[in-house]
């Protein structure tokens, strides 16, 4: 069983200008693709990270999940506080590959024919067998067949 993937919530807070303008570059390249393809391979890879609650719990690589834009401070607190915006990160694995078709087949075993169930049925059986014997030969006697 595969364990679910991890994701990561972070909520920032710029308080300058000159830092909100980065974080924009950030949306427009980095936090745009949510998973980068490696050069001159058709693999991908996710991002690599490193932030310590998320080492500690063993992921090192990340895809984006969803982000969101600057909140402009002006218009919620008056020109006071910071920008603020949230982003999640979803944990990033490899693919676990598929098992290769298999090369062949196992035969299926033939269910033997059905017996006696217990010991009553396997009497019930050779009781049959007598009577039905013992039965064909008083018939036969009683018709006027051959006498043993």
């Amino acid at each position: 069983m595969v364990a679910k993937m991890l994701k990561a919530k972070f909520k920032i807070k710029i308080w300058t200008s000159a830092d909100a303008g980065l974080y924009r570059q950030l949306l427009k390249t980095t936090l745009r693709k949510p998973v980068g393809l490696v050069p001159g391979s058709t693999t991908s890879a996710g991002l690599g990270i490193d932030q310590p609650q998320l080492n500690d719990v063993g992921v090192t690589s990340v895809v984006v999940w969803s982000v969101t834009p600057l909140m402009n401070p002006l218009v919620e607190s008056g020109g006071r506080g910071a920008w603020t915006a949230e982003c999640e990160l979803l944990e990033y694995r490899q693919p676990i590959p598929a098992l290769p078709k298999p090369s062949q087949t196992i035969p299926v075993k033939k269910t033997p024919a059905p017996t006696a169930q217990d010991a009553a049925d396997v009497e019930i059986q050779k009781l049959s067998q007598v009577f039905g014997q013992a039965g064909s030969t008083l018939a036969t006697q009683l018709s006027g067949g051959p006498k043993p």
